[in-house]
């Protein structure tokens, strides 16, 4: 399949600090006090959903209806493997969630491919867990951007990480069609976004 070229983003507040992190890449942070090295913050396990079995998806956990999150090695939008929120029975919730740890302080982008039926109740991504004085901030993100013929990338910005850790994730409601209540879910990433740089006015 081939991924849109476009992208459905949120943003939020929130001063920025760090450097990039990748979801599996090398990270190269500033030098601390006394030359002591960076803070490397925590990384997305398991992003493509290339591990696991059924409703095994390693490193992520399902609340709800838990049948409905399942690891498909078909139709993926990068790899083999790929996330499906689907149930044959009829009618589903169900959220698939990581709780990614530790994570200095700092603004981070959630971002995650979508393709999915046109016919779902609600669908949305989220971050939530990040703010230390506000235990139940929540940033979320509607999915609506998708469509059923090809994946989109959804992403939300600036998410103010004050709390040493973040939960990222994806919540679909099925509605009550058994039979095209789907979604295609792949290619997560989790990174701190790079510190904000001040133009001097001329």
């Amino acid at each position: 399949m081939v991924a849109a070229s476009g992208s459905t983003s949120i943003s939020g507040t929130g001063g920025a600090s760090g450097s990039t992190a990748g979801s599996g890449g090398d990270f190269t942070g500033e030098a601390g006090e006394a030359g002591a090295p960076a803070e490397v913050p925590g990384m997305l396990l398991n992003p493509d959903f290339e591990l696991g079995s059924g409703t095994d998806v390693q490193s992520w956990t399902s609340t709800g209806d838990v049948a409905a999150a399942t690891i498909v090695y078909q139709q993926a939008e990068h790899g083999f493997g790929r996330l499906g929120h689907w149930l044959m029975a009829g009618a589903y919730k169900v959220s698939t969630s990581q709780v990614v740890q530790p994570l200095p302080d700092g603004n981070y982008t959630f971002k995650i491919w979508v393709e999915h039926s046109l016919v779902l109740n609600e669908e949305y991504i989220f971050a939530r867990g990040y703010s230390h004085a506000q235990p139940a901030a929540q940033m979320k993100l509607d999915t609506t951007g998708a469509n059923d013929l090809t994946y989109t990338q959804i992403v939300i910005e600036h998410i103010p990480v004050t709390s040493g850790k973040c939960e990222v994730g994806i919540y679909t409601d099925g509605g009550t069609d058994s039979k095209a209540n789907w979604s295609l879910i792949d290619n997560a990433e989790f990174t701190l976004e790079p510190p904000a740089t001040s133009q001097a006015a001329y």
